[in-house]
């Protein structure tokens, strides 16, 4: 009931809201919590920037533009139930004010009648309602249709606004060769940080007999994984980018080194002697793990990774966890960082200090590297039943950069 309650009272165009109102109710149905308004995907306090200072300056000439991200659910059909709504609405109130006077019982009964033919056209079209608001809940985000960027558009395709910047930032799964785990293994926390080990799973020429750990791990100090060592041989879905679904798919990164001809030195001949480093992306595969993740290790792959100013985690679209960061602060810092919780869409809460009731500052998570290890019970989650289910397991990540 929450859901739909949110999203009627929320902003922006009223058909819209009517339809994200119904299709929240069967997400609702199905665990998923709908509470964020505005957009569903950027709420508002980030579409409208109202954090940013320069944004904010009077000294800087900003046009802000409304960016529709509900284009289906504010056609026709939104269209259609706007009127629907509105119309037995007023037909509500002039019952009352009407027939209500002379018999509230009557007036009562008329209601009921007019809500029954409100939801017999409700059940006819609820299909209909809902796939609109689930296709621009998973579609919308990537459409500029404000007339005024019309041209950003080629051959009647849509260049985003990320497509504009140095880098998308993306979250691989981090992989680790068996051999540089075995020398990682036997050495103190501090001898391990500031080792320069190549962590990645790597090979030279040929995948066949390599494993790797793909970073789910039964600890924060234990390199084991918490599943099964995969055979790179096994990675067969590479990762090109030239599709809007490689973006929202996890991968993992892999080094592969080829020594091909070149020169010594002296300038004489290396046949097959020169190396040459290729990074390959992938598609995780299946991963069942048979024990509880302590540490989920993962590579940032941006420009700037340590100088990330938000993550956000989704755990089966129940438990969520973000990190919000001041990049003018040294990200090695004690305080670069706010983290916020929140359960089943609501309210986001700063981390307290059990005994002061003071927020909690953390350093960036994200290393130079861009290694980024997430322990979860550094921040409150001592029962991992929390974010962890006992089956299939969702997990949703997203990162705003130094740039946008």
């Amino acid at each position: 009931m929450a859901n739909p309650l949110a999203q009627l009272n929320g902003d922006g165009n009223v058909s819209t809201r009517y339809v994200n109102a119904v299709t929240s109710i069967v997400m609702g149905f199905a665990g998923i919590p709908m509470l964020t308004t505005d957009s569903n995907i950027v709420p508002a306090t980030s579409s409208d920037a109202q954090n940013v200072d320069m944004l904010n300056d009077e000294m800087v000439d900003v046009a802000r533009k409304y960016f529709n991200a509900a284009p289906k659910a504010s056609r026709e059909l939104g269209k259609l139930l706007e009127i629907s709504f509105t119309a037995v609405q007023q037909e509500m109130k002039g019952i009352d004010n009407s027939l209500g006077l002379i018999s509230s019982e009557m007036a009562d009964a008329v209601k009921s009648a007019l809500a029954v033919q409100l939801a017999a056209l409700l059940a006819g079209t609820i299909v209909d309602v809902v796939q609109a608001g689930i296709a621009d809940l998973s579609e919308s985000h990537n459409l500029p249709i404000d007339k005024g960027f019309k041209n950003w558009m080629l051959n009647d395709s849509v260049h985003v606004y990320e497509d504009f910047l140095y880098e998308r930032p993306f979250v691989n799964l981090a992989l680790n060769d068996i051999a540089t785990l075995n020398k990682l293994q036997g050495m103190s926390d501090s001898a391990r940080d500031v080792s320069t080990f190549n962590r990645n799973c790597f090979y030279i020429g040929s995948k066949n007999g390599v494993n790797c750990a793909i970073g789910l791990f039964k600890s924060a100090n234990d390199l084991n994984s918490t599943q099964k060592k995969q055979p790179l041989s096994g990675l067969t879905m590479p990762l090109r980018f030239k599709s809007e679904s490689d973006w929202s798919k996890m991968g993992v990164k892999v080094d592969r080194w080829e020594k091909v001809d070149g020169l010594h030195p002296d300038g004489s001949k290396n046949e097959k002697g020169v190396p040459i480093r290729h990074v390959e992306r992938y598609e995780v595969p299946a991963i069942t793990a048979d024990d509880r993740i302590e540490k989920y290790s993962f590579v940032v792959d941006d420009l700037m990774p340590h100088r990330l100013r938000q993550i956000r985690m989704n755990f089966n679209y129940q438990e969520e966890i973000a990190w919000e960061c001041d990049i003018t602060k040294d990200p090695e810092a004690n305080d670069a960082c706010t983290v916020y919780k929140r359960s089943g869409g609501g309210k986001w809460n700063a981390i307290l200090d059990s005994a002061s009731g003071d927020t909690i500052k953390y350093v960036h998570p994200v290393k130079k590297n861009g290694q980024f290890d997430f322990e979860p019970r550094k921040y409150g989650y001592d029962n991992l039943l929390a974010i962890q289910k006992d089956n299939q397991n969702t997990v949703t990540i997203s990162t705003v950069n130094k740039i946008a």
